[in-house]
């Protein structure tokens, strides 16, 4: 016979299914040690083991010793069982106690009410145990007798955990309409009726002078009272949390769920075997009780867990996405260069070539006028009024000045078109042999707007420092990328330092050296600096220091992968009050590990290379 047929098995199946604990593997993993850690004790009793702590004989005549040593040993061997009882006991109640904690933390960062709710319920079954074990240790004194007291309150503390779990999560089965809408202010009310029912409880429990028995060794049920808190934490396992898992479908949720196993556990070994205290069964029971406040513990860690790794996939997206923008913008940029280049450099070109023709011209006709002025000095006054009026000397030697100056700007927009092209690099998307010299150039060009002088500030001086630098194997268009944020940060600190100290001159040096296969530029400022507080976030993605809608705190985070992971380098920050802030780049010479979309040629370039070397 198929044991997937079996109804019960079927029945257990949809429940796994309907609350994904068969899904998600760390639940599941969690559901299996949870089922194992409960069913440990049953097998190691069958094999024999006791958990039972029997205490020694008793021989009153001791107390008539003068040893004190021998009385200290034989009282802490009476007691060892209470000792042990209280240990299990304030470490279930310190459990709830941290899951109450975090869960207040999640309500904090998230604002979800439901985990609280099931945080304190959890928190006052915790300090009803906590009740249960001062009475047992005499810390609080009733009016009926302590040996009837003890197993009566750990008979109401169960029963109160189940109902205070049972109303936790009904609280979220109501319809949708009807939930507060001041959630700060249901948590607080709730909290407050929570402890006040928790504290009534205790009073009454403490105030009754007769209590009804609750153990009877001898019936096949040897704790009666406990069958109903077994009855309820059923219920709340196969009812209660699932539902609350279908309005709060978290690993915090499921584990609840979970927690139901050693709270059933617990109750079957306290109402079919406990037969006194501190035998086997009592002190399992026990220890499945610290199971079942740790395991909602493990499913909040989990689900911060989780939460952590799922904002740092959708940061890494974000980035990746910023990545492809930027890209995008960049190829876009290479296209409407490309095609700017080439509707102007024809004209230009054709200006460009011509010039010196009309300059030759220019020349040759000079030549003619002064043979005419040598050999006629003396022209018609018709004439000799024309020269007058256009003043003929004049425009002969100017127009020389005029040609040298339009072959100076048509030299001026070939220089301008070629900057762009290397910037933006539209040819140059895999790794490539570059000047770093000309991407620092084209760079510094297409910000020249930036650098003039304004209202608001005077003109920002460049101190270029190159160093004898060859060509770096690297990724063209993304190292113009990285000092384009860089450069534009710092313009925009000077410029904010400026607006602070009308008298100030704002300065941007940067150098460049080559040593042991490395290559360093160092882009500084003299601005401001960056204040120490903040200096270790620079490179965090999405952390600026600039108004809402001016940053997107992606350009230096952007910036230290290119660096970083894309050329296997290095970016250093520096700054300080009254330095300014300076920008390090490290990058080697070589990539170690090229990427596929090597070109043949570079390819051939490496082989050759390390051939030589």
């Amino acid at each position: 016979m198929n044991l997937t047929h079996h109804s019960l098995l079927r029945q257990t199946f949809r429940l796994f299914d309907s609350v994904a604990i068969r899904t998600h593997p760390h639940i599941r993993y969690l559901a299996i040690v949870t089922l194992v850690l409960c069913l440990l004790p049953n097998i190691l009793q069958m094999m024999g083991i006791d958990f039972g702590i029997a205490p020694p004989s008793f021989d009153k005549s001791i107390l008539k010793q003068q040893d004190l040593i021998e009385i200290t040993n034989t009282l802490h061997g009476l007691l060892s069982g209470s000792f042990v009882h209280t240990i299990l006991e304030w470490s279930a109640f310190c459990t709830g106690v941290l899951t109450a904690i975090l869960a207040f933390v999640h309500f904090a960062l998230n604002r979800d009410i439901a985990t609280p709710i099931m945080g304190l319920s959890l928190f006052y079954a915790g300090c009803m145990d906590a009740f249960h074990t001062l009475a047992a240790d005499r810390l609080i004194s009733g009016v009926a007798p302590p040996e009837t007291l003890i197993p009566f309150t750990w008979a109401i503390c169960r029963l109160f955990s189940a109902l205070i779990l049972i109303m936790g999560g009904s609280l979220f089965l109501i319809p949708k309409r009807l939930y507060p809408q001041h959630k700060l202010r249901f948590l607080a009310l709730t909290s407050a009726f929570a402890a006040v029912f928790a504290y009534a409880t205790i009073y009454i429990c403490v105030q009754l002078r007769t209590l009804p028995q609750t153990m009877f060794p001898t019936s096949p049920i040897t704790r009666p009272w406990d069958v109903a808190p077994l009855i309820l934490f059923v219920f709340v396992g196969l009812f209660i949390f699932p539902r609350f898992y279908q309005h709060c479908p978290n690993l915090f949720a499921q584990s609840l769920i979970i927690s139901t196993i050693p709270q059933v556990a617990a109750q079957l070994h306290m109402s079919f075997g406990s037969s006194q205290l501190f035998d086997s069964d009592f002190n399992i029971a026990h220890f499945l009780k610290i199971l079942a406040y740790l395991i909602p513990f493990i499913g909040l860690c989990l689900m911060y867990i989780q939460i952590h790794q799922e904002k740092e996939n959708t940061v890494h997206k974000l980035i990746e996405a910023e990545n492809v923008i930027q890209s995008e913008k960049m190829s876009s940029l290479g296209h409407l260069v490309a095609g700017v280049a080439h509707e102007i450099n024809n004209p230009v070109n054709f200006i460009y070539g011509n010039l010196a023709h009309a300059e030759n011209y220019i020349d040759e006709i000079q030549e003619i006028v002064n043979l005419y002025q040598h050999h006629y000095p003396k022209p018609p006054p018709t004439i000799q009024q024309k020269i007058d009026e256009i003043e003929l000397d004049f425009l002969l030697e100017d127009f020389s000045h005029l040609a040298r100056s339009m072959r100076v700007g048509t030299e001026r927009i070939q220089n301008i078109v070629l900057a762009l092209r290397n910037f933006s690099r539209l040819d140059e998307a895999e790794v490539k042999l570059a000047d770093i010299h000309e991407g620092i150039d084209s760079t510094l060009l297409i910000l020249a707007s930036q650098l003039k002088s304004k209202p608001e500030r005077s003109e920002i001086e460049i101190v270029q420092k190159y160093g004898d630098i060859p060509f770096i194997e690297c990724y063209p268009n993304k190292l113009n990328q990285v000092f384009m944020n860089i450069l534009s940060n710092a313009i925009d600190a000077l410029a904010e330092k400026c607006t602070q100290q009308p008298n100030f001159q704002p300065q941007i040096c940067i150098f460049t050296q080559f040593d042991r296969d490395r290559c360093t530029i160092q882009i500084q400022d003299n601005g401001s600096g960056i204040p120490e507080k903040i200096r270790s976030r620079i490179f965090d993605p999405f952390f600026t220091t600039k108004p809402v809608g001016q940053g997107t705190g992606l350009g230096l985070s952007i910036s230290y992968q290119i660096i970083t992971e894309t050329h296997k380098g290095q970016l250093i920050c520096h700054s300080n009050s009254d330095s300014g802030t300076e920008f390090k780049i490290i990058i080697p010479q070589s990539l170690s590990h090229p990427p596929k979309n090597y070109s043949q040629k570079n390819r051939e370039y490496l082989l050759s290379r390390t051939s030589k070397s």
